[in-house]
């Protein structure tokens, strides 16, 4: 599934049996987008992915509805250009292959009321538990979490420690005035560029 100018030649070269190809605009058509955003002034959406979306919010998992479906509820006026979709490598017929066949997904999700905190977890985040929820799950990823925390902020010491640099600035910071440290690095940086400046004339 392609989405952006001339989608159809992306996938004219391909020869692989059993791929089914669909593109939102034919050789020497542009895809538009579907609506823009005043706020930041960008589009946010496709037309060719809006009426995508628009199709898949009808439906629901256990719908039959086809793939054939699907691709005649592209209508060229609506997408200001022509979908095209290649079926010569897949052999079933599109009206007998359910679009739950590609697009249907059933996965166990874990509900948490907290951000993803990534790498840069600096404390443990609380996860609360959703009614439902199960008690093993939570601690496992509460255990995960923290295994993660510890070994990031191992590589972060290891960083640190790994230039000789540090060690000695850690060293001066060390019952000195900081404020000392930070004019005496500014000083230096001042006769680095001057030096510099005068061996570029």
């Amino acid at each position: 599934m392609v989405d952006t100018c001339q989608a159809a030649t992306l996938f004219s070269q391909l020869q692989s049996p059993g791929v089914l190809a669909i593109g939102s605009s034919m050789k020497g058509e542009n895809s538009y987008s579907h609506h823009l955003d005043s706020d930041i002034g960008v589009s946010v959406v496709d037309r060719f992915t809006f009426h995508t979306l628009a199709f898949f919010e009808k439906l629901n998992m256990y719908s039959n509805a086809s793939l054939n479906s699907l691709f005649n509820s592209y209508d060229p006026s609506m997408l200001l250009s022509t979908a095209y979709y290649r079926m010569d490598l897949y052999k079933r017929a599109l009206n007998e292959v359910p679009v739950t066949n590609f697009f249907g997904s059933v996965m166990k999700t874990i509900h948490t009321d907290s951000a993803y905190t990534g790498f840069l977890a600096a404390h443990d985040a609380e996860l609360p538990l959703s009614v439902g929820n199960n008690i093993l799950d939570h601690v496992m990823l509460q255990n995960e979490a923290s295994a993660r925390r510890s070994n990031i902020e191992e590589m972060n010491e290891a960083q640190l420690m790994s230039h000789g640099w540090t060690e000695v600035l850690l060293e001066q910071l060390e019952g000195k005035n900081s404020d000392v440290v930070v004019m005496y690095g500014l000083g230096t940086m001042g006769i680095l560029l001057a030096i510099s400046t005068w061996l570029s004339m």
